[in-house]
């Protein structure tokens, strides 16, 4: 009867969370989400064209990619693909949109939150034990940020919480070869998820060999056929160049990164638990409750003890650090944490629960409140400047990236207006009409807050505004848009465009992407 109560209360919570993410769905972009759903974006039309005309021909592929980058210089296909796949689905069926993808990332989200009462109950045969654990998780700040946003994160988080989950219902049992075939085939999609989710194999091989030795003949094949199934994707980045990005990024760090040989290396992701990943009441205890768990050598304390272990000491060894690196940990902190909670105030089941739910929901509603706006106008200058059949648009603004016009232009499927990114501006010498001749721009997108500019942006915008050739076309909340009056359509051989991360400018032959296919 008591489970039965706490199901009910679930999936009342599980309405009112769904519910709160999804009026959070129009909320303005975020750059790094608009990366992610331009990515999408590209794998959906590039699937839709390949149908049409199917080819096996390495060259067309890459002219394919190279035109579309012409157009719209933002496809960040280094990024592990899997949630850019789910979304290329979803705009397939529904139609491209930022709401879309989001969608996307709050099923993820409500999916998760059943998994992880699913295997705290798995864990402890206890649903108040269960509820708990999936309350601590799912209010916490860092998930509710990565539930709202259209990025890596919670499929990183789901698929590695679902990887465990199978570890953990297998180890006991006689190996079989299909079992340890789905766990394969769980961590081959796992690593897809984002670049840190590549700790999956360490933590699944490092349990077999300290705490189950009997498994680790099994592990170690699951972890081959995995990386049988990864190699066709790690062939394709070794081919595209792409394979060291992610390890020039983290060469790259802000060098402001404590790095392991610093003490405040080995202690950043345990105050990024405490003040960031739940807020400080919260952390403080789901902290002390683990550490009781572990000390205690609760049920299984091996198993999430290497989950915490080998994550934690990997993303220190990294020097790049974001409190996003190790959402993949938090569950083996919530469960141990909720069966300690409940073998310490065992007398005081209810008030326990009253506590930790008036806890959890006072850390959903304070994150809820304090969620970071995205950028206005995105969609209206993006609508605005596409009712002209011609004329290319360079953005200026802060935020370092076009990718938020990118998307919302690209998603026309037009081809009708190439994007330049605000390192034009930066790494190209010419004065305002020399850049708007070479690449053909018509509208000039300007953010009024210039505390990000650079020196040469801010000169860039001195020169417009002297110049009697560019007049304000149409006034947003944070952006202008400048219209280039010398703009005249030009038939050209070519569509070329500037990319940033290798500072140097492309052309393709071709009209539209899908000529290359043909």
């Amino acid at each position: 009867m008591i489970g039965f109560k706490l199901d009910k209360v679930l999936l009342v919570f599980a309405v009112i969370y769904t519910t709160a993410l999804l009026t959070t769905i129009n909320n303005p972009h975020h750059v790094d989400e608009s990366t992610h759903s331009f990515v999408g974006l590209f794998l959906r039309d590039f699937f839709a064209d390949w149908i049409k005309n199917p080819t096996l021909s390495y060259q067309k592929i890459y002219d394919y990619a190279m035109s579309y980058l012409a157009y719209y210089p933002k496809i960040s296909l280094h990024y592990p693909p899997l949630p850019q796949i789910g979304f290329s689905i979803a705009y397939l069926i529904f139609g491209a949109s930022l709401q879309v993808s989001r969608l996307v990332i709050i099923l993820s989200s409500v999916a998760l939150l059943f998994a992880i009462y699913e295997f705290a109950y798995a864990v402890s045969k206890k649903r108040n034990v269960a509820l708990v654990a999936a309350l601590l998780l799912m209010t916490s700040p860092i998930v509710i940020n990565m539930s709202i946003l259209s990025m890596q994160e919670l499929p990183f988080l789901l698929f590695f919480t679902l990887t465990m989950r199978w570890l953990y219902s297998i180890k006991n049992k006689k190996p079989e070869i299909k079992n340890y075939a789905i766990l394969s085939v769980l961590m081959a999609a796992t690593t897809l998820t984002k670049w840190q989710a590549i700790t999956i194999f360490p933590v699944v091989i490092f349990y077999s060999l300290i705490f189950e030795r009997k498994l680790l003949r099994y592990t170690a094949i699951s972890v081959l056929i995995a990386a049988i199934l990864l190699s066709p994707y790690y062939l394709f980045l070794w081919k595209t160049n792409l394979l060291l990005l992610p390890l020039t990024a983290n060469l790259e760090a802000d060098p402001l990164d404590p790095t392991w040989m610093q003490a405040e290396g080995w202690t950043y992701y345990l105050r990024a638990l405490v003040n960031y990943q739940f807020l400080l009441p919260v952390g403080a205890i789901t902290l002390l409750a683990a550490l009781v768990y572990l000390k205690r050598r609760g049920k299984d304390w091996e198993f999430f003890a290497t989950w915490i272990f080998v994550v934690y000491v990997l993303m220190v060894v990294v020097h790049n650090k974001d409190q996003r690196y190790t959402m993949n940990f938090l569950p083996a902190f919530v469960i141990p944490a909720s069966y300690a909670l409940f073998k310490i105030y065992k007398k005081h089941v209810k008030l326990l629960l009253l506590a930790v739910a008036g806890l959890s929901l006072i850390q959903f509603a304070l994150t809820l409140n304090s969620l970071v706006y995205g950028f206005p106008d995105v969609r209206e200058i993006a609508q605005f400047v596409g009712e002209e059949k011609y004329g290319n648009v360079l953005v200026n603004t802060g935020l370092g990236t076009a990718s938020p016009f990118i998307f919302e232009i690209a998603k026309s499927g037009k081809f009708d207006h190439q994007v330049l990114s605000p390192c034009v501006i930066e790494f190209l010498e010419g004065s305002p009409d020399e850049l708007m001749h070479k690449f053909g721009v018509k509208y000039i997108v300007l953010d009024k807050e210039t505390a990000g500019f650079t020196e040469k942006q801010s000169k860039f915008i001195e020169s417009i505004n002297r110049n009697v050739d560019f007049e304000v076309a149409r006034d947003f909340k944070r952006f202008s848009v400048i219209k280039n009056n010398k703009y005249q359509p030009e038939d050209k051989n070519e569509v070329c465009n500037y990319i940033c991360s290798t500072r140097e400018t492309i052309c393709s032959k071709f009209k539209i992407p899908s000529d290359a296919l043909k």
